[in-house]
């Protein structure tokens, strides 16, 4: 009877789209936007649909119900599937009768962007591919059913290629243009019809045969797992897993920080995490009924999640929340992956091949970027993800199966890396011409470069423009003219007046930044800059542009404290323009380490001045408010002072502020020695020529500077200044004052220079979301831990521990990162050595846990908190030792000291699992695993 009923409506289906191509001048139906009639108007055929989809979900919603009443203990996994598949035919009914998305524009449409693409198409055929996975293994018992549901896939699956035809703006001859549309929305017609028709058999015309081998299935004992050598399949690919997620979670901190800023970077980490707790609890329905099937779809799954990681920073930003959650999907994926492994294989092995995996994919992260930049990086990784996947398939004991999916693999790895290559020759994707598009809409971006340090863009932001735009981290930082050296005499940011022929060290080369001005200025110039792609591109690619900007600066590649203490020369003026962590952008950087602006830092400057010298800092801001970080370094200069010997740090100071048509610069000028009536005389002078830059240029018949600008002095000796400035330096500022704007000095070891708010509100905001959705998804997981009364009691010490775990490991992470982050240089370069140095020991400490019992597990703690002590006081005398060894010495260095501690940190957590599994279902240890990332989780916030 129901197979009657789907013929009529297929019959109908063709003869109403037979009328809409033969007579397309009739609306057929309402006027709003649908597929038929090329006016966009809601016509019968899409009320058709709609109708049929609400039909979908009654029959999804049937069956949820009747799984619920017969499989109560063992097919809750199916009944949920069937009811979020009668959720989605809802949704795509309301969608489909009100065309909400079109009409408010959500999620891009109706126009998308390439990177809107990126999160739409594989969201949209990833969700088709599940459902149709799980559609058909359920109407398998039904053979017409699931005829009907093969096709409903393959109508689906053209409407889908169509859609991404139209997106992609190809060139169709005029016939196929107007055929085009028809075709897409009698393909979406049929399939829904025929998926009507496939459950509607399967629902009613099922025989007890079938009723039967389904209670059956769900009431099977455990699947077994692959073996021998299709366990080292397994292997391979958790460890090609973790690599992935280990890279992807690195270039999402960098695509972060170029859209949002360093704490938004830093809460995205968090979401990662609750991520790998999910997909923990996916692993928790799927390890003992579908393994090898669910690593398969989850593997496969994660490529097509990667692009869209790629998109989401780009377009859903502006969406806060929804950009979260598109973000979990790739560490989701995975995370399953991992966890079924856990759970059914020797969970201390699978925790070291894990960590492994994850180590590789840290130490790859410079090299693939240097190379491939981002976007090409991501591209290759989805490449390397679908290679991963086929570890999995070749496990697969069925070699039908094998063929199936290897074929598509391998061709969908192929075309990953296609497009990445050719993507690096064509630069069709760039997340920096993106952001800056929606600014300066004829932006043409004309050299991109990225290393682990930093992104850097070269970009025209008007045809007419005769100079060009940095960017650094998506971030303007500098101007690059066309000049030489003689046009760069007067300028705002060094004083050309103060003495003659100094020696001046520039921290933060950057572009052409000050480098003209002070070879104009300087007998010998020294430079530090910490970003190989930003002195690769000035260099090489960028001379025709600078008018060769480096020339006669010997320019040291390292970071600006390390260069500071190897070297021995003394110079009349070390500047600080470009050197904050946020590269040219101050907003939301409260957590970024400043170790460049700490007391000890300009102790060591005051070392390696000679008594002439001076140290300038240019701090840009956008609003008056955005002053008490400069407050803050001025309190920490003037305790500088003091504890050098200067009783009287007022007498040391020149500042004033300048501004553009974007941001007030307040230039701070101190001096080793009490600046004298001269030096001040002097300094005058100096803003007074940058005050009247015009008249001399006119005067002289040519350019001077490089900077039109007035300037405004907010302090000097002898003045009586009534400015914050002044108040500060004459130390008449009280308690009050400065705890209303946490004015502490700021040192190596609270290096945080933009901490000026005492309620943290902006960090709080920040990670308050983290926070409770964390706390929220915790006690979703202690639901189902406590669901059995009986077990609850003895399973909550294993809680507390892998839940102590995962706070502890990922909170001695984050601080060795912060503290090494002084003696490597590098934040990024800290983070990955750190990481990679961790993971690969304490793999060793997890695959050594295998062999200890619970006295060696207690003696493998109390060396872990002797080591850990020790480790901490030893950090200082680390430094002290290791100051003057190159980068690479430096590193070693790093991964010694910390290996036995990396070692120890290993063992817990697999010990637990194992010990768990002796005492629990398998299936505990996806919950104990879900448990150990939600509170990794906790530890950022």
């Amino acid at each position: 009877m129901f197979k009657r009923c789907g013929y009529l409506l297929l019959i109908f289906d063709c003869l109403l789209a037979v009328a809409h191509f033969l007579w397309p001048e009739y609306r057929w139906g309402q006027g709003r936007r649908s597929y038929f009639n090329f006016d966009h108007s809601l016509t019968l055929a899409s009320w058709l649909v709609s109708v049929q989809l609400a039909a979908i979900a009654v029959l999804a919603f049937i069956e949820f119900h009747r799984n619920k009443a017969q499989f109560r203990t063992a097919a809750s996994s199916a009944g949920w599937g069937w009811l979020g598949g009668a959720l989605a035919a809802l949704l795509l009914s309301f969608v489909e009768a009100t065309r909400l998305h079109l009409r408010l524009e959500i999620l891009g449409y109706p126009e998308l962007s390439l990177y809107e693409q990126f999160v739409i198409f594989p969201l949209w055929g990833s969700l088709l591919a599940l459902f149709g996975w799980f559609v058909c293994d359920k109407l398998r018992y039904t053979p017409a059913g699931r005829r009907y549901a093969v096709g409903w896939l393959i109508a689906w699956g053209l409407v889908f290629s169509v859609t991404i035809l139209e997106s992609a703006s190809v060139s169709l001859p005029s016939p196929w243009q107007t055929a085009v549309p028809l075709i897409r929305g009698f393909a979406y017609l049929v399939g829904t019809t025929l998926l009507l028709t496939g459950l509607g058999t399967y629902i009613f015309q099922r025989d007890t045969a079938e009723s039967t081998a389904s209670l059956q299935e769900a009431t099977a004992p455990v699947v077994a797992f692959p073996t021998d050598s299709q366990h080292l399949w397994i292997l391979l690919g958790v460890g090609g897993t973790t690599c992935v997620l280990i890279f992807l979670q690195i270039v999402l901190f960098r695509l972060l920080t170029i859209f949002g800023n360093y704490l938004t970077a830093n809460s995205a980490i968090s979401i990662a995490l609750l991520g790998i707790a999910l997909g923990g609890l996916i692993g928790f329905f799927t390890a003992a009924r579908a393994p090898l099937a669910t690593m398969i779809a989850a593997s496969l799954l994660l490529s097509a999640s990667i692009l869209v990681a790629l998109g989401t920073p780009i377009s859903f930003m502006r969406t806060p929340l929804l950009a979260s959650i598109l973000l979990t999907l790739p560490f989701t994926c995975g995370s399953t992956v991992i966890t079924i492994a856990l759970t059914r294989s020797k969970s201390h092995v699978v925790y070291f091949v894990d960590l492994l995996g994850a180590a590789c994919g840290a130490a790859l992260i410079g090299p693939a970027l240097s190379h491939f930049r981002e976007e090409s990086s991501l591209l290759f990784l989805g490449a390397l993800s679908l290679l991963v996947s086929g570890c999995f398939i070749a496990a697969e004991p069925v070699r039908r199966i094998r063929t199936w999916l290897l074929i598509p693999t391998l061709i969908s790895g192929i075309a990953f890396v296609a497009v990445g290559v050719l993507n690096l020759e064509h630069d069709w994707l760039n997340v920096v011409r993106a952001k800056k598009l929606k600014e300066y809409p004829s932006a043409r971006v004309l050299f991109s470069r990225s290393s682990l340090v930093g992104r850097y863009d070269i970009i025209r932001r008007k045809p007419t423009n005769k100079t060009l735009s940095t960017y650094e981290n998506g971030h303007n930082i500098d101007t690059i003219r066309n000049k030489p050296v003689s046009a760069y005499q007067i300028d705002p940011r060094v004083p050309h007046t103060l003495m003659k022929d100094p020696t001046i060290l520039i921290l933060g080369v950057s572009g052409d930044a000050i480098t003209k001005t002070a070879r104009a200025i300087g007998k010998k110039v020294y430079g530090v800059e910490i970003n190989p792609a930003v002195v690769s591109l000035q260099t090489n690619e960028l001379r025709p542009y600078n008018a060769n900007s480096y020339q006669n600066i010997d320019v040291t590649l390292m970071d600006g404290r390390s260069f500071i203490n190897q070297s021995t020369q003394r110079y009349d003026m070390i500047t600080l323009m470009n050197t904050h962590a946020a590269r040219g952008k101050t907003s939301g950087a409260a957590a970024n380490p400043e170790y460049l602006h700490t007391h000890e830092a300009i102790t060591a400057y005051l070392d390696h001045l000679t008594d002439r010298g001076v140290v300038i800092w240019e701090e840009p801001t956008g609003r008056p408010t955005s002053e008490p970080h400069i407050w803050k370094l001025i309190v920490t200069t003037r305790q500088a002072l003091l504890d050098y010997g200067y009783p009287h740090p007022e007498q040391h100071f020149f500042i004033f502020q300048w501004k553009t048509g974007c941001c007030n610069y307040f230039q701070i000028l101190m001096k080793k020695t009490p600046l004298t009536p001269d030096d001040i005389q002097n300094l005058e002078q100096w803003v007074e020529d940058v005050d009247n830059r015009t008249k001399i240029e006119a005067q002289l018949g040519r350019r001077v500077g490089p900077i039109r600008t007035k300037t405004t002095i907010l302090y000097m000796p002898g003045e009586p200044f009534s400015t914050n400035y002044a108040r500060i330096l004459r130390g008449e500022v009280g308690d009050d004052f400065l705890r209303a704007h946490n004015l502490a000095v700021i040192t190596d070891d609270r290096p945080f220079l933009f901490d000026v708010d005492p309620g943290r509100r902006k960090l709080k905001e920040a990670y308050s979301g983290t926070l409770w959705l964390t706390l929220l998804f915790a006690s979703f997981l202690l639901f189902f831990v406590m669901r059995s009364r009986n077990t609850f009691r003895s399973t909550l010490p294993y809680v507390l521990v892998v839940g102590l775990t995962g706070i502890g490991y990922f909170l001695i992470e984050v601080l060795l990162i912060q503290r090494y982050a002084l003696f490597l240089g590098s934040p990024v370069v800290a983070f990955s050595t750190i990481l990679c140095t961790l993971l690969v020991f304490s793999g060793l400490g997890s695959l050594w846990s295998g062999r200890l019992g619970p006295r060696g597990l207690s003696v493998a703690l109390g060396v872990l908190l002797g080591l850990l002590l020790f480790h901490l006081g030893w950090i200082p005398d680390l430094f002290s030792f290791g100051a003057e060894l190159p980068l690479v010495g430096k590193v070693l260095l790093t991964q010694l000291s910390l290996a036995p501690l990396a070692f120890f940190m290993g063992i817990p957590f697999p010990f637990v699992l194992r010990v768990a599994k002796e005492h629990f279902p398998e299936s505990t240890t996806a919950l104990f695993f879900a448990i150990n990332a939600t509170t990794s989780a906790l530890a950022l916030p």
